[in-house]
């Protein structure tokens, strides 16, 4: 008698064939959806963040996920990455090139056999992860026998593992990992097949909310707790590597205009920077906004070069009666009695006195015959703050899309602005708004 199987709850799919070698799940139903592909442990994984979903606000998470899956939506998330092997994002977990306390939520399903070493590669998503963040973790069947078996290479007749994981995986890492976990049995709607995942966090804060959690595919166990454990200080749940405002002082005395929002604004991106990035700001004025960037930079600890792109054209609307504080009017007769009504030699000159000579290149140009010289692929952020005007905004958009690596970000200011917005839904319109929406912004996928 054939039995109806419920519907793929990944893309509603009715229809499953035999999985890989022509097999059948251990209930004896075909695993594979014929629709999109996925197998048990995708829709059991689904279903575990669908519950998930229920108690977290993940649309307000920033994510970083290890490798391809289908069990995930990139658009759950405020901001997503994906790592893959071999790609130009492809990130080594062993050693993961990102800050301290990072991420809301890493997602690594079937990748710790892939590598040498597991144990440091667990500590690496952990370190990346915020205090109060969410690690996502599964390996293949670690129930099926009872010891690991770790031959110390990548196995080719075994799809390229470094080991097949047993019962005794809970132990391996109580043993080598100092935070809490909690252990899942998860349950394929479609087969009934179950599966193990593990909900790590340095808050137990976090893993009792999960424990809330309530479906007839989800079995979860006790928290397992180490000794010498201590819950982060409620301080300390929004630390963020590169929040550096409380630690740089934004040259204040250039005249210019760069608000809160652009200070926090830059210091969410220099988290995500690789620690060798090349940026690209279009319209800079006097310098206030790249400066205040390199130190950010600087102290975040990355090697970096940024091109700043203006006309440097001296237009009828520079006055000093266009800057709010008295100060930086002093500043601005000041700098302009030195240097002459030349944009680029006040720009050199705070250059010169901030000691950024040899990582700032001013570039004299128009934007979009700037960005006909710029190798494709080769700018990991892009700030746009030049014309604001709807058609130039559009060109401009067009011309440095292309310049952008996968992974790295096209950006610009005044999205409050008719003109701007416009131009901006027109050719990205999945670029998001931040804060208030004054700033637009978009990560470049493949």
């Amino acid at each position: 008698m054939q039995v109806k199987q419920s519907k793929c709850n990944i893309c509603d799919g009715e229809e499953f064939i035999d999985g890989p070698g022509g097999r059948l799940s251990g209930t004896g139903l075909q695993p594979k959806c014929k629709k999109c592909g996925s197998l048990e442990r995708h829709r059991a994984i689904r279903d575990f963040f669908i519950q998930l979903k229920k108690v977290s606000q993940l649309e307000t998470y920033s994510c970083l996920q290890i490798s391809s899956d289908l069990s995930i939506e990139p658009s759950w998330f405020d901001y997503h990455e994906l790592s893959v092997y071999g790609s130009k994002n492809s990130i080594d977990i062993q050693n993961i090139e990102r800050p301290d306390n990072s991420y809301d939520i890493a997602i690594c399903n079937h990748v710790l056999e892939h590598v040498q070493d597991d144990v440091k590669a667990l500590r690496e998503i952990l370190r990346i992860l915020k205090p109060n963040g969410l690690l996502e973790l599964s390996v293949p069947s670690p129930y099926y026998q009872k010891t690991t078996n770790d031959w110390g290479y990548p196995d080719n007749n075994q799809h390229g593992h470094y080991r097949v994981y047993g019962k005794d995986i809970e132990n391996k890492f109580q043993q080598n990992i100092n935070y809490p976990y909690l252990s899942c049995t998860i349950i394929d709607p479609v087969t009934e097949e179950k599966d193990i995942l593990y909900a790590y966090s340095k808050s137990l804060q976090v893993l009792e909310k999960i424990k809330t959690m309530r479906d007839r595919n989800l079995y979860l166990t006790e928290i397992f707790v180490p000794n010498g454990y201590t819950e982060p200080k409620q301080e300390d749940n929004d630390i963020r590597y590169a929040n550096l405002a409380e630690r740089v002082v934004t040259p204040t005395n250039i005249p210019g205009w760069y608000l809160k929002t652009h200070v926090d604004f830059f210091n969410f991106m220099i988290t995500y920077l690789p620690q060798q990035c090349t940026v690209l700001e279009c319209g800079v004025f006097f310098g206030r906004s790249t400066i205040d960037v390199a130190k950010r930079l600087q102290l975040a600890g990355k090697k970096f070069h940024i091109f700043a792109v203006d006309s440097f054209f001296w237009g009828g609307w520079i006055k000093r009666e266009n800057f709010l504080s008295e100060e930086l009017r002093h500043e601005f007769d000041r700098v302009v009695s030195e240097c002459g009504k030349d944009m680029l030699e006040i720009f050199r000159h705070y250059l010169l006195k901030y000691n950024f000579e040899n990582v700032i290149t001013p570039v004299k140009s128009l934007i979009v015959d700037y960005a006909e010289k710029v190798e494709d692929n080769s700018i990991d952020l892009c700030y746009i703050d030049s014309s604001h005007e709807y058609q130039k905004t559009i060109n401009e958009i067009n011309a440095l899309l292309p310049k952008i690596k996968v992974g790295g970000w096209l950006c610009g200011d005044d999205y409050d602005k008719e003109a701007v917005k416009n131009a901006v839904l027109e050719t990205i319109p999945q670029a998001k708004a931040w804060d208030n929406g004054r700033i637009w912004y978009l990560q470049i996928q493949e």
